[in-house]
């Protein structure tokens, strides 16, 4: 009677057990499908937030293209939120130059997407259309010898098409298509003698007058004077404006054919001469504005003895190179940071004092004004992808 008492109580033990098991197993499979759903949602969420800082990036390319200004100095550094689809989506982007290269910036983007964040990135190489690029300290085009002086440096590559005889200091490499002779071992890197030609930078005075950045019509500003001093109302950065971002000042001497810069000058922009430049006083410091050159002059760049602590950053070019404007020049001393680009001469053998030249991809690298208007549309070239 026992055992038959028992086999109902088991059985219900048994359904019991089998029940719980199901229903274990059951919130274990929803618990898998609730699981799978929530991940499916966050890969989706985290899906659109990519696509939607992607979209970021290619909005942060179309700012730096056309109103860079805007991105690069955008308060607290980030322009945004922008929201998308009028939904909470939204993202920020922002802009970094790259270390010591010109033109080269990280544009990145944050993109949120409820509790989502995506940060994507790339670097890219901005240029506001056609550029010309010096690739060294002084390029000399004029063929003919060139006798570099002794109290003359230069750190960067010097070449000449035409024979090279140098007494100066030279840390880099220098060539010329003619012959060269280093008598005194002062040039540090490889010289080749039989080197091919190399072109000068065609500044021409006319594409400097009249000239487009960015799309945008500019126009230099023309004056008739033989002398540029520190109270000049173009001095200290008058010259720039917005309609002159190159701040290009066209000076046409009343007499003569040389303009003379004077004591405590500090100038930004360039200064276009058809003629002579003259440096002659103390401390000059001559700044040019990105892309663009420091100096164009038709003749040459004159130094006189009293010409002092000269500071040039940007190119200088100058068909007739630099020279002495007097007899004694020994108290004298330039510093070109950026290149020459000159027809003839570069630095006279006659030039006493001390002359450095440091070669800068920085001010080397000019807008090529010579191009098509069309051609000056600014354009951004993906370098490398970040993701």
């Amino acid at each position: 009677m026992k055992n038959a008492t028992a086999r109902p109580g088991f059985a219900l033990l048994m359904v019991m057990i089998l029940v719980a098991t199901g229903m274990v197993l059951g919130l274990s499979y929803l618990s898998v499908a609730s699981l799978k759903v929530r991940m499916s949602q966050n890969y989706q969420l985290l899906a659109r937030a990519r696509y939607l800082a992607e979209s970021g990036l290619e909005h942060a390319e179309y700012v730096l293209r056309y109103q860079p200004d805007q991105l690069i100095n955008a308060p607290g550094g980030a322009l945004g939120p922008f929201y998308a689809d009028g939904s909470s989506d939204s993202y920020v982007i922002s802009c970094a130059a790259a270390a010591s290269v010109p033109g080269r910036y990280v544009l990145t983007a944050v993109a949120a997407v409820g509790q989502i964040k995506r940060t994507s990135s790339m670097t890219v190489y901005r240029s506001s259309g056609p550029e010309i690029e010096i690739n060294h300290a002084a390029v000399v085009g004029g063929g003919g010898l060139v006798w570099l002086p002794w109290g003359l440096s230069i750190t960067g590559d010097f070449h000449v098409n035409g024979f090279l005889l140098n007494t100066a200091r030279i840390t880099g490499n220098a060539t010329a298509t003619g012959g060269l002779w280093d008598p005194y071992g002062r040039i540090t890197g490889f010289t080749d003698g039989a080197a091919g030609a190399v072109d000068v930078p065609a500044l021409i005075v006319s594409n400097y007058q009249t000239y487009w950045v960015d799309g945008q019509r500019h126009q230099a500003t023309e004056v008739r004077q033989d002398h540029l001093t520190q109270d000049d109302p173009l001095a200290g950065g008058g010259a720039v404006t917005a309609s002159n971002a190159g701040g290009v000042l066209l000076i046409r001497p009343r007499h003569g054919d040389t303009v003379t810069l004077h004591d405590n000058l500090n100038f930004v922009g360039t200064i276009v001469i058809e003629g002579n430049v003259r440096l002659d006083g103390a401390n000059i410091s001559l700044t040019a504005v990105e892309g663009f050159p420091a100096i164009i002059a038709t003749g040459s760049v004159q130094v006189t003895g009293d010409a002092r602590n000269v500071t040039i950053n940007g190119v200088v070019c100058a068909e007739e190179g630099i020279v002495p404007a007097s007899s004694d020049t020994s108290q004298s001393s330039t510093t070109i940071n950026g290149a020459l680009a000159a027809g003839q001469a570069g630095y006279s053998t006659s030039l006493s004092g001390n002359h450095v030249l440091n070669y800068s991809s920085r001010w080397s690298r000019l807008r090529d004004l010579s191009a098509a208007t069309r051609s000056t549309t600014p354009t951004v070239t993906v370098l490398d992808w970040n993701d």
